[in-house]
């Protein structure tokens, strides 16, 4: 079957596979020296660098992946909007691949799993790929000849394999304590209908004051709870969601 490269003019859509799995890609030399910024919504995201390396900054936690490198994929746990950037070496061939998963998508997906979904924000797990899992991920970075809806449905079933692959890892070598885990996601999941109502109500001015009130907790325990769950203060989530949004205005613009 002939196979093409996976043109970088396709229409966004084509990278949709379905609601709350979605596939992004890079295959191409770099030309410079340089650092690219964007946004992650995702619930998760599973990354693989097949060829090259690739220097990635989540938050404020950095993540270097490559082929000659311990680790090449890693899992990211998110719990709300994250910044990201990643930085081009000039002359690097990086060949890479990433899928964002939702976690409405996960929970459906894998039911007996479901302490994965209790993973903090930005907790990253790392490994190296196997070959056969390499060429897994190698596979996605073509296109059959054929409709859109059967490539979609072998894009899918390569990313299925991808997460599989990623969930028993995780449950083979988890890094935190189940208990700590489940105390962790709990605090997170106590703040997410704030976090829902900041992000909608972001061009607001929003006081301690009024917040604390509709969490019913005093200033003070919101401020040392909010922090523990989310890893920023308010003030510092609030203006990250004011960046986060004021960025994502400028490149839907600028598409």
């Amino acid at each position: 079957m002939k196979k093409q490269q996976w043109d970088l003019k396709h229409p966004k859509e084509d990278k949709h596979l379905r609601t709350g799995l979605n596939f992004h890609f890079g295959d191409v030399t770099e030309t410079e020296d340089a650092e690219y910024f964007g946004a992650m919504a995702d619930r998760f995201r599973l990354i693989v660098v097949l060829k090259g390396v690739s220097l990635l900054t989540i938050g404020d936690k950095q993540l270097t992946l490559g082929e000659d490198f311990n680790i090449n994929i890693a899992l990211v746990s998110l719990h709300h909007e994250e910044s990201f950037s990643r930085k081009s070496i000039k002359d690097n061939y990086c060949q890479r691949i990433s899928i964002g998963i939702s976690e409405q998508w996960m929970n459906e997906a894998f039911k007996q799993y479901a302490v994965i979904n209790q993973l903090p924000h930005l907790y990253m797990l790392g490994w190296k790929a196997s070959k056969q899992l390499s060429e897994v991920a190698r596979q996605m970075l073509f296109i059959s000849s054929m409709n859109r809806q059967a490539h979609t449905l072998e894009l899918e079933a390569c990313a299925l394999n991808l997460i599989i692959e990623a969930v028993n890892h995780f449950h083979k070598q988890p890094i935190f304590p189940s208990d700590d885990i489940v105390q962790t996601r709990t605090k997170a999941h106590k703040f997410s209908s704030l976090c829902d109502y900041i992000r909608s109500n972001v061009r607001e001015k929003h006081r301690i004051e009024e917040l604390a009130k509709r969490m019913n907790m005093t200033v003070s325990t919101l401020q040392k709870q909010f922090k523990q769950s989310q890893g920023l203060t308010v003030f510092e989530f609030i203006q990250k969601v004011k960046l986060t949004q004021a960025y994502l205005r400028v490149i839907s613009a600028a598409n």
